[in-house]
């Protein structure tokens, strides 16, 4: 008789699951469920996304990136499949509804519940769904379609709840429900990303004595941070970030917390003002710290450099000064990755201890007013993928030891006051370069539509990870690129190995001496500017090798000689500036050399060819490099049709081109 129970159980669960596929699935576009067939029905336990129990009760159904789309009758489902614990539905198209019926009465033994990333937009029957699943604890609904109240929606039951995520939405509020503080074993709020407009309700969530993660970000809450948010005395992740906070930092941020728990604090890209808290580095276990985009002043302080456990502190865009300790990552100990303090007004010298950082993966001091020598122990920073330390004082000579930094892509030591020659040993790794531990970094990229570098931002490159892009339009620095476009993704590098850097900006120096020839040997070199130096000597013909380059300026320099003829074959370049210099002879007249503007190649009194008047019949023969040209025109010829004027738009969007072997994947471009 046992047997026979559980032989119609196993029936009558093989036969919920042919119903679902049945009536809910509409479309596999992965062919994820092509094992779910009758004739198969003795193994249904292994069917794709099926987990059962020992006794062959369906517990578990993952689907997640299935590829499915198909329309959700929860109530139906849970009640087919009585012992079912957990749901994963996300990253497909489903839609449906989360509804139950009035007058079901069936047991819900649903503890997770995961629909994200799909398409479901009706309202959400919340009461019930706490009601009848009385013992859920995971509950994610983010990045759906939801445009619900959420003042509307009931928490009465939900004392087992651990997680909450509607992140990613549509949300409004008109007020949050009181009867959310019913969840007194909520550890995770998620509402970040959607359109709530309210200030805080620091009562409500003071009261949520487990709470752990709260999550805010991207809403329009408005007013101060609120004093009551200190009750919640177990904070690991507090995310304000992108709304319309104003007031101060409150104190209580680490001196309120339990055993010093918090590992994330976000409020950037809001209204804040005053200093940033003495008290942080109580908070022995943050991992990050991110307070750009706002109005701060004073002195970081000098402690929160030393936390123990920290790997990113990013400040940029504030009205922050003082120094940087010459203690920082003290005997090598630290976990320090992202230091990005970009556009501020700190000042002193850059400390010789920075080399100790060895871990850093991004380094961004630019627009500050920091002075003295870069230290050659930057040279240690072997893991460094962007070094920004544009417009600034530094004196002295560029460091040869940067040749040293084996993950180095992106170098921008523009606009300062360094002397000397440019070493060649810049290019040590060029072949050798493994990327740093870039991706999932957010980034934005700014061009002006002309294909002008926004140089008052470092070159362009900002990181954007919690900070919303619109607020770049009133940003100092976009005025020397307007109108201009923003391009955001994430930081991914063009080559997993034997590589070179891919951006370099020396402009704006006293540099001296030749452009290196070694230069050439820079295969994946992008973006090279030496505008505005004192640089001598002839281009080098090595420049001519480097066949992804898309920018190059050598401007207002006493450059002599040729322009090379090899560079007729960069066919991927968009942007050529050799005016103001003592060039001769003819502009080579294959590729695009001849399409660029004339204003270009001006004030270079030896210069002719188009753009440029004719050549005369002496003046016209073919130059030294003519043989290494005829060479480089056959090997491009592929490549040229592939040109497009426009090419700049679709740039790499940190580490990439047009070539396909290499482009960055993007989220999104807005045109300002």
């Amino acid at each position: 008789m046992c047997c026979f129970v559980t032989s119609n159980a196993a029936n009558d669960e093989l036969n919920s699951l042919m119903a679902f596929k049945n009536h809910s699935i509409e479309f596999d576009s992965n062919r994820f469920l092509k094992d779910w067939e009758v004739s198969n029905s003795s193994n249904y336990c292994n069917w794709n996304g099926v987990i059962c129990s020992d006794l062959g009760h369906v517990l578990e159904l993952n689907f997640s990136s299935a590829g499915l789309v198909g329309n959700l009758h929860l109530s139906s489902l849970v009640e087919s499949l009585p012992n079912l614990a957990h749901l994963d539905f996300r990253g497909n198209l489903f839609y449906g509804n989360l509804s139950f019926p009035s007058a079901y009465d069936q047991s819900c033994s649903l503890e997770s519940l995961d629909i994200s990333e799909n398409n479901f937009s009706q309202p959400i029957e919340f009461g019930a769904l706490m009601l009848n699943c009385n013992r859920l604890r995971h509950l994610n609904l983010s990045s759906n379609r939801y445009l619900d109240d959420l003042s509307n929606l009931e928490f009465h039951s939900c004392g087992s709840l651990t997680v909450l995520d509607l992140s990613h939405n549509n949300f409004k509020a008109s007020k949050f429900p009181a009867s959310l503080t019913n969840c007194d074993l909520l550890e995770t709020f998620d509402v970040g990303h959607n359109d709530i407009n309210l200030e805080i309700p620091g009562d409500l969530f003071g009261n949520l004595k487990s709470l752990k993660h709260l999550i805010l970000s991207q809403n329009q809450f408005h007013g101060g941070i609120p004093l009551e948010l200190a009750n919640s005395s177990q904070f690991r992740v507090l995310d304000l970030s992108s709304n319309g906070l104003t007031g101060t930092i409150p104190s209580w941020v680490c001196s309120n917390t339990t055993e010093f728990s918090l590992e994330e604090l976000v409020l950037s890209d809001n209204y804040l003002i005053g200093e940033v808290p003495s008290g942080l580095e109580l908070c022995q276990k943050l991992m990050k710290i991110n307070l750009s985009f706002n109005n701060l002043s004073g002195s970081i302080p000098l402690d929160i450099f030393m936390l123990p456990n920290l790997e990113e502190l990013i400040m940029w865009a504030n009205n922050l000064s003082g120094e940087i300790p010459e203690g920082i990552c003290r005997n090598g100990k630290t976990s320090l990755k992202l230091l990005i303090l970009n556009n501020n007004r700190i000042e002193g010298t850059l400390p010789k201890s920075i080399g100790n950082c060895t871990n850093l993966i991004w380094l961004s001091l630019s627009n500050n007013h920091l002075t003295g020598e870069i230290p050659e122990k930057i040279g240690n920073l072997l893991n460094v993928s962007i070094l920004q330390l544009a417009n600034n004082l530094f004196s002295g000579e560029i460091p040869p030891e940067i040749g040293k930094c084996k993950s180095l892509l992106w170098l921008d030591m523009s606009h300062n006051s360094l002397s000397g020659n440019i070493p060649p040993e810049l290019s040590d790794q060029s072949g050798l370069i493994i990327p740093g531990a870039l991706s999932e970094n957010k980034f934005a990229f700014m061009r002006g539509t002309d294909g002008s570098i926004c140089r008052g931002i470092g070159g362009g490159l900002v990181a954007m990870e919690n900070i919303r892009q619109e607020r770049l339009a009133g940003f100092p620095g976009t005025f020397s690129c307007q109108p201009y476009r923003v391009y955001s993704g994430m930081t991914i590098s063009p080559f997993s190995q034997n590589g070179s850097m891919i951006y370099i900006d020396l402009s704006s120096n006293p540099l001296s001496g030749t452009i290196p020839e070694k230069f050439g040997s820079m295969s994946y070199l992008n973006i090279l500017i030496l505008e505005h130096n004192d640089l001598t000597g002839t281009i080098p013909s090595s420049l001519g090798k480097l066949t992804r380059l898309s920018i190059l300026d050598i401007s207002n320099n006493f450059l002599e000689g040729f322009i090379p003829g090899s560079f007729g074959g960069l066919s991927t370049l968009t942007e050529i500036d050799v005016s103001y210099n003592n060039l001769t002879g003819p502009i080579p007249q294959s590729g695009q050399m001849a399409t660029f503007p004339a204003s270009k190649y001006e004030n270079n009194s030896g210069l002719c060819g188009l753009p440029l008047e004719v050549c005369s019949s002496i003046v016209g023969q073919q130059s030294p490099e003519s043989n290494e040209e005829e060479e480089l025109r056959d090997f491009s010829t592929d490549f040229l049709h592939a040109f497009v004027i426009g090419f700049f738009p679709c740039f790499f969007l940190v580490f990439v081109t047009l070539s396909s072997r290499m482009f960055l994947q993007y989220t999104r471009e807005n045109w300002k």
